[in-house]
């Protein structure tokens, strides 16, 4: 196998380009798939203060109990489990 031969160094070049498109495809991927993780926090965020002004009360008692902040890591890390 001569490294240096134009046959190699193309084959090298393809398999590298062919590394690259994966690369990308991928990565384009993990970032639409954080996006959406970052939108439904967001929303399940704004619902648990929209719950919080509409009842402060029953998300006092949450709060005391500590479970306002398990709501939302629970619902992160079930959304983060998911397969997009």
């Amino acid at each position: 196998m001569n490294k240096t031969s134009p046959e190699y160094q193309e084959g090298v070049r393809k398999a590298i380009k062919a590394l690259e498109e994966k690369y990308l495809g991928v990565y384009q991927d993990y970032q639409a798939s954080k996006n959406d993780l970052i939108l439904l926090i967001e929303e399940h965020e704004e619902y648990s203060w929209n719950e919080f002004i509409l009842d402060p009360s029953r998300v006092h008692a949450l709060w005391r109990r500590g479970n306002w902040r398990a709501s939302t890591l629970s619902l992160a890390f079930a959304i983060s489990t998911m397969d997009f």
